[in-house]
């Protein structure tokens, strides 16, 4: 079950963030999720788009319309992205600290 507002308990792998490419812009341009937490970018745009992260780390390749791509934030930071073919268009992912974790889990 993906985590949302009313879904406080849900983990950080649970969470999904969905991001829009639409309108030659990111929909919504920023995102904040905890680490671990998958955003998925979907084209909804007649022309193709790339998701390609400003300092490298993930590229969807091209993205025909309709075409989705996912990808696991795994540690915190703030994470700038823009598409290839249409430069102006620029998002981000900013990525908070380990939620759902336990001590445990981190001296396995």
């Amino acid at each position: 079950m993906a985590a949302t507002a009313g879904n406080p308990g849900a983990t950080a792998a649970e969470t999904v963030a969905p991001v829009t490419l639409q309108g030659f812009a990111f929909k919504p341009p920023s995102v904040t999720v905890p680490s671990g937490s998958q955003v998925t970018w979907s084209n909804k745009d007649g022309v193709i788009h790339t998701v390609t992260a400003s300092a490298g780390g993930f590229d969807s390749g091209a993205m025909s319309t309709d075409g989705v791509f996912t990808f696991t934030f795994k540690s915190p930071g703030t994470f700038e992205y823009f598409c290839d073919i249409h430069p102006f268009m620029k998002g981000a992912v900013v990525v908070t600290g380990d939620a759902g974790v336990t001590l445990g889990a981190l001296v396995s």
